[in-house]
């Protein structure tokens, strides 16, 4: 199937008398000078110099004007929360420090497991999680409140959570290694 492109037929002037005089024929001075000028911004007639698309204006229904937001202010710092958040992130190291040492207390338990059969591997991993995961939570809680400080948001609760973390990480482990050492 071939195809073959349409003839393109010029365009008529307005009026049959003045077709072939040219631009200035059809609309003056003005329009051949508008016409003739490629790659030139077109102008308006009474306000010469100024581009057409500088004086048209977009205008949006009124129902676009519930959808959009304001622009978003910036939040304050709040000089409690940071000083809180301070110094309860000063004192998460040494709390991951004591959980650490809690956790290799855990390891003394074993001493029993010679009268009694005990099951190791559940021990151990008490004992692991008890060591390494207050170290762990400590870094997730760091990060998290530095970048809740620097967005402006309320951190003092993530140290919080964590010292929490901690507590709560340190019981299971140490339920685990109890359970190691009854298990037969």
């Amino acid at each position: 199937m071939r195809v073959v492109a349409a003839p393109t037929r010029r365009p008529r002037a307005s009026s049959p008398g003045l077709a072939g005089r040219g631009p200035r024929a059809a609309g003056g001075r003005d329009a051949a000078r508008r016409s003739s000028r490629p790659g030139r911004a077109r102008t308006l007639g009474f306000r010469r110099g100024i581009p057409m698309m500088a004086l048209v204006t977009f205008s949006l229904p009124p129902e676009s004007f519930r959808t959009l937001r304001p622009e978003p202010r910036g939040r304050a710092p709040r000089p409690w929360d940071v000083a809180t958040t301070i110094v309860l992130l000063v004192l998460l190291p040494l709390l991951a420090l004591a959980a650490s040492y809690a956790g290799v207390v855990l390891a003394s338990a074993a001493r029993v497991c010679g009268a009694q059969a005990c099951d190791a591997g559940l021990m151990n991993l008490g004992f692991w999680i008890a060591v390494i995961a207050p170290w762990v939570i400590l870094v997730v809680g760091l990060v998290v409140a530095i970048i809740r400080l620097v967005r402006h948001r309320l951190a003092f609760w993530v140290p919080l959570v964590a010292i929490l973390s901690m507590v709560a990480v340190w019981f299971i482990a140490a339920a685990l290694v109890g359970a190691g050492l009854t298990a037969s």
